[in-house]
């Protein structure tokens, strides 16, 4: 299950519903998934949860999943 504060930076950034957001959303799956955008959630992830991610694990966050277990590392 994903943190309702990841799912609502997908909603907002993406601007789809949160009961569309799932683990296997990704920037294959978003057509608003650019680089742009990209940049954007990671902003509002890193904000959500009072994070930085490494500058060089950033372009391997492609999907709500892979966030997901970023995150998960970052709280251990």
């Amino acid at each position: 299950m994903l943190d309702p504060r990841l799912v609502a930076a997908f909603s907002r950034v993406f601007g789809i519903p949160a009961e569309q957001v799932t683990p296997s959303v990704s920037c294959d799956t978003l057509k608003a998934w650019d680089s742009v955008n990209h940049l954007k959630l990671i902003l509002a992830v890193e904000k959500a949860f009072g994070i930085r991610f490494k500058t060089a694990e950033i372009p391997n966050l492609i999907s709500a999943h892979r966030i997901h277990e970023a995150l998960d590392r970052l709280a251990r």
